[in-house]
């Protein structure tokens, strides 16, 4: 593939794009910022002059999808609504970013990472690095001192919490060479941040209608053995009244006794060997009452229970016409699966912004009710500060996999 088609993989391109936001983007003030899980947006506007449009600072550190790119227009609303975004004031990095200075971009000589340094009048020094290199990259949001603050991702790596020494090479970068690598960011990161966009939404949608059919499928095979059971009350009222026929005859201890029916036929009918006689024959008769009560109950459930199934397979159809239909239009077949998803609210349960439990990627954008440390530059640690913040860490935080300790 092009090294063009994927700039955000060429360190080349990167140190372009370093040398074209330097000229450009330096000196400016972060006027407002957006988010949510594994992305961040800030909008810069022109601290002395006022008059030159807003740039707006894209950077994304999702599966697959680790870009960046710089546009004066925000992303398209189906775009912001699939990336979850969430109000500036529930951003982490809010404090710490909104109303300061950019004054250096700098790049390492091999990795992957551009680091953003920030100055506020009122706070200490912040570096917002973003990590381009990993099957989900990272940004990184430190202080002065390189103590880590937030993260888009967790357990963010040692290189992305110091940034290089100044590299002079930069300025020495053509203004043509670097004002092309950033119009080749511009258009090629979008895309790719898209196109993710669009199979997310189809692997999650398609995830939840699977979800729900396996509860379905559940719900109808119990029902079907409920209804089976049901469909055995007139052989429990047949053993009820062949016992009745015969109670003068038997006695407490048998497991099994053959007798004639009403009609003369030989039947087997189990006994428990512990309850009398009498006592057998008023199970007999109430397990063909209770199946008597429930079989049209549990028939019509049975029923429905099939049609649901119906409706889940041909969602799952629908939702595969709608990935052929707008197969070359990710923003069109991001639209079709939000709208699908509202008229079909019904039959697989309300749109929510579920956060899931565990995820790196959603948890440490918006404010956490709870403290956070990072032990030796690679273990992160949630601390809750009561029982509500516990109950909150534990049950909607954090990860099967993690580890839960208890300190006093």
């Amino acid at each position: 593939m092009n090294p063009v088609d994927r700039p955000w993989r060429d360190h080349s391109l990167l140190r372009a794009l370093t040398a074209d936001w330097r000229r450009r983007l330096k000196g400016r003030r972060v006027d407002g910022l957006g988010g949510g899980p594994g992305w961040l947006r800030l909008t810069l506007i022109d601290a002395r002059e006022e008059n030159l449009p807003p740039a707006q600072l894209f950077l994304a550190a999702r599966p697959g999808a680790s870009l960046l790119w710089d546009s004066p227009q925000t992303p398209p609303a189906p775009v912001r609504d699939a990336l979850l975004a969430v109000r500036q004031k529930e951003l982490t990095a809010t404090p710490h970013l909104l109303g300061s200075v950019l004054v250096d971009i700098a790049i390492p000589p091999e990795d992957r990472i551009i680091f953003f340094v920030f100055e506020h009048h009122e706070s200490p020094r912040s570096l917002l690095a973003i990590q381009l290199f990993g099957p989900r990259g990272n940004i990184v949001l430190s202080d002065a001192q390189g103590r880590w603050i937030w993260s888009a991702n967790p357990s963010p790596h040692s290189a992305t919490l110091a940034p290089p020494a100044a590299d002079p090479g930069l300025a020495t970068i053509p203004e043509a060479d670097s004002a092309a690598a950033a119009a080749v960011f511009r258009r090629e990161a979008p895309r790719r941040l898209i196109s993710s966009l669009a199979v997310d939404a189809v692997s999650r949608l398609t995830a939840e209608i699977g979800r729900v059919r396996v509860a379905a499928a559940r719900l109808r095979n119990n029902l079907a053995a409920d209804l089976e059971k049901a469909e055995r009350g007139e052989e429990d009222r047949r053993c009820g009244e062949t016992l009745a026929i015969h109670l003068h005859s038997l006695k407490r201890g048998p497991s099994l006794v053959e007798l004639h029916d009403a009609a003369g036929e030989m039947i087997g009918i189990e006994l428990d060997p512990a309850l009398t006689p009498a006592e057998n024959m008023d199970r007999y008769f109430h397990r063909a009452r209770k199946a008597e009560r429930g079989r049209d109950l549990i028939s019509e459930r049975h029923a429905a229970a099939e049609s649901r199934l119906a409706e889940l397979d041909a969602a799952t159809a629908a939702i595969d016409n709608l990935v052929a239909a707008h197969a070359n239009d990710d923003i069109a077949l991001i639209t079709a699966l939000r709208q699908w998803r509202a008229n079909n609210s019904d039959l697989i349960g309300k749109s929510g912004r579920r956060r899931s439990r565990g995820s790196a990627a959603a948890a440490p954008v918006t404010a956490l009710p709870y403290k956070r440390f990072l032990v030796e530059g690679r273990w992160e640690v949630w601390v809750g500060r009561g029982a509500r913040e516990n109950d909150e860490l534990t049950h909607k935080a954090s990860s099967p996999r993690d580890l839960w300790l208890h300190a006093q």
